[in-house]
């Protein structure tokens, strides 16, 4: 899908599947972007665990990507403005 080469600001939800969870981390890793990510999961600690390994500027378990004007907020790669 085209929208997952892009860096997208609006409501869209692409479900791409994956074996396990480390095709899960390749999947998102793969993108040149990296502003946040949603982990959604019934095991915290696990979560937690694929957390770390995200190439993310934010990584939200379990909710949504949110930012806050008294918080930094910021992504990496080609994220935001370059």
């Amino acid at each position: 899908m085209n929208v997952c080469n892009l860096e997208v600001f609006g409501p869209v939800a692409p479900v791409i599947t994956a074996k396990d969870k480390d095709e899960a981390v390749k999947i998102a890793n793969s993108t040149e972007f990296g502003l946040g990510a949603d982990i959604w999961s019934g095991d915290l600690a696990r979560a937690e665990k694929v957390a770390k390994r995200t190439q993310s500027g934010f990584v939200a378990i379990n909710g949504m990507v949110k930012s806050d004007p008294r918080l930094p907020f910021g992504g990496i790669k080609n994220s935001g403005i370059v």
